[in-house]
C-alpha cells in the first residue's frame, strides 16, 4: 500500500502500461475530499464498496454444489 498526502489542487498520475489516470484533489469542505479522476474509458474505476458488492454477487450467483451444501449451512448459521 502506498499513502500519499496531497493538498487541494494537487494530484497523482497512475500509469497502466501505455495508459494513465490522473487523480486530483478537487475540494476539501467540512473534512471531506472530492477526487477528480481523468482516465481513458478502458480503465475501469469503481469505489471499493461497489467492488466488494460485485464480488459477493458473483459468489452468490454460483450454483451450490451438494458436497458444499452442509458447509454453507454451517457458515450461514454463525
Amino acid at each position: 500500500m502506498l499513502v500519499i498526502a496531497r493538498k487541494f489542487g494537487e494530484g497523482i498520475i497512475v500509469r497502466f502500461g501505455e495508459e494513465e489516470a490522473v487523480v486530483t484533489v478537487a475540494q476539501t469542505p467540512q473534512g471531506k475530499i472530492k477526487l477528480v479522476i481523468d482516465a481513458p474509458r478502458s480503465i475501469r474505476i469503481i469505489r471499493t464498496e461497489v467492488a466488494e458488492t460485485e464480488d459477493l454477487n458473483v459468489t452468490a450467483s454460483k450454483p451450490l454444489l451438494p458436497e458444499n451444501f452442509a458447509e454453507k449451512l454451517k457458515i450461514d448459521k454463525q
